[in-house]
């Protein structure tokens, strides 16, 4: 996105977290500013360093602020995934991006500019294998829409980037990986609970939801975000990447037991395996107990099944 802007002639004040990244990006038009989005003394550095750079040149504003850092880590089962976890990723993900935000608002009313949050498909369905990521991105997608309605009297728009499963970033860099970390750390007691014929099953889970439903061209995000930052009529929502508008987008709309029946669903490449000590009918009884989908659900159902046939599965 960063490179993209300086194409196009706008100054550019680029977030990086490494030290070493500085010089990297460094250019008459982008001035790269270090910050820990985690940590509220740093961003409020970085808040300042903006503001006072942009005082020292009259006739200079900020435009704009993209909140694009953001964390996936120890992807698995819910009872599996540690509450430091949710921790982390909620202080990366969320509180970096109100912390961000907060830090230039003033600068960016004064300018009636835009604010670009990126949230994810897994803030608007709860993914297996992603509780902590899924609090998280739900989290930038409630912050983002209140926002949005504050932000109106000050002719300041605020758009959410919805970006699908794009696997060739570092995103998805250690997804299995981290399963595996998950599982080593869990005691005697609860591997025995599932099994390790249920974790190796997990984890190819994970690889096939990655194969599925991964987006090729990571330029669709950034071309979002610039779009979001300078078009004249900037979207409420961008949702990027075939699986973001085909497949989620209609689960989206789709009833609980339809959701979920979907989204646990395998095929012949991966039989499904239960946990170990779980009642070998537990899924049906438990399905038993909710209500069933109204008959205009099942509509939605088979448009989602041409759509997936159409743009996912190859």
């Amino acid at each position: 996105m960063t490179k993209k802007l300086e194409k196009l002639g706008y100054g550019v004040f680029a977030g990086v977290f490494l030290e070493k990244s500085i010089d990297e990006l460094k250019s008459d038009l982008i001035v790269p500013v270090q910050v820990d989005v985690s940590n509220e003394e740093s961003v409020e550095k970085a808040g300042a360093f903006i503001s006072n750079y942009l005082a020292s040149r009259p006739g200079t504003s900020l435009r704009g602020v993209v909140n694009n850092a953001g964390i996936l880590i120890t992807p698995g089962p819910t009872e599996w995934t540690p509450t430091s976890s949710y921790r982390r990723m909620f202080d990366v993900n969320v509180m970096g991006t109100v912390m961000i935000t907060k830090s230039v608002l003033p600068l960016i009313r004064k300018s009636q500019g835009r604010i670009v949050n990126v949230a994810s498909v897994a803030g608007r369905v709860g993914l297996p294998s992603e509780p902590a990521y899924c609090v998280s991105k739900y989290g930038v997608e409630a912050y983002s829409d209140v926002l949005r309605k504050d932000m109106y009297p000050w002719n300041v728009t605020v758009s959410i980037v919805e970006p699908g499963v794009f696997n060739k970033t570092g995103l998805y860099g250690n997804y299995q990986t981290g399963l595996d970390g998950l599982w080593e750390k869990l005691s005697d007691d609860l591997k025995a609970e599932y099994g390790h014929d249920y974790y190796q099953w997990f984890r190819k889970m994970l690889g096939t939801a990655l194969s599925d439903f991964g987006n090729v061209n990571s330029d669709l995000v950034p071309e979002a975000m610039v779009h979001a930052l300078t078009s004249d009529h900037p979207q409420y929502r961008y949702r990027v990447g075939n699986d973001s508008k085909y497949i989620i987008t209609p689960v989206s709309l789709l009833h609980e037991s339809v959701q979920d029946e979907l989204l646990t669903a395998t095929d012949s490449r991966n039989p499904a395996v239960f946990p170990t000590t779980a009642p070998k009918n537990g899924k049906q009884l438990c399905k038993q107990k909710y209500p069933g989908a109204p008959y205009k659900y099942w509509v939605l159902i088979v448009a989602l099944i041409w759509a997936y046939r159409r743009y996912i599965k190859k």
